[in-house]
């Protein structure tokens, strides 16, 4: 279990949402499991970026996009334009070892 399953685990509110970029609306609603509560909606649409995105496939998505925040009647609690950060990551694979090809321009031996 990652640290972000650990905290959804933990959590104790539960919101809705959907993605209005895709035509979606409040029948189509992913149900949200957060700490925040109704006070701090702006981290509510955070978390519900990252479970779109970890969770539905919104890795694929053009970013940003707008979620709507719904309570569990489906009653809107707000929109918010959510924009993803790039982070980059690196992977690193040892290559075997090559002997050095002379550069036939060079007159040392190099």
């Amino acid at each position: 279990m990652g640290i972000l399953d650990e905290i959804r685990a933990k959590a104790k509110n539960r919101f809705k949402y959907f993605i209005e970029d895709y035509g979606e609306n409040p029948e189509d609603a992913y149900t949200l499991k957060t700490r925040w509560e109704k006070n701090n909606l702006d981290y509510v649409a955070e978390d519900a970026a990252q479970d779109y995105h970890d969770r539905h496939d919104g890795w694929e998505s053009v970013w940003p996009l707008t979620i709507v925040i719904l309570d569990e009647e489906l009653n809107e609690l707000g929109r918010f334009s959510v924009e993803r950060e790039a982070v980059p990551q690196f992977h690193a694979t040892k290559e075997e070892k090559h002997e050095e090809t002379p550069d036939p321009g060079r007159t040392d031996g190099g």
